[in-house]
């Protein structure tokens, strides 16, 4: 990659591994988006709970909740 007065170049290798790494990005942030609701309703519910709370039947299977609960838990 160079950058110059005006313009930037890149040679092919640079090229194709940013197009090959675009559609597993594109997809992360899809996901982050489409999960973002379901994670602030899972923290209001779960934050001050002992026990484990399942996530409701319709939450996004993208987000791990246990893992989440287990995060939760030692930041509190």
């Amino acid at each position: 990659m160079y950058l110059g007065k005006g313009y930037i170049s890149f040679k092919l290798p640079e090229l194709r591994y940013m197009f090959y790494i675009f559609y597993m990005v594109r997809n992360q942030l899809t996901r982050y988006t489409e999960g973002m609701p379901d994670v602030m309703t899972y923290v209001t519910t779960a934050l001050y709970s002992d026990k484990y709370v399942e996530p409701p039947v319709n939450a996004s299977k993208a987000v791990l909740c246990y893992q989440l609960f287990e995060e939760l838990k030692f930041i509190v």
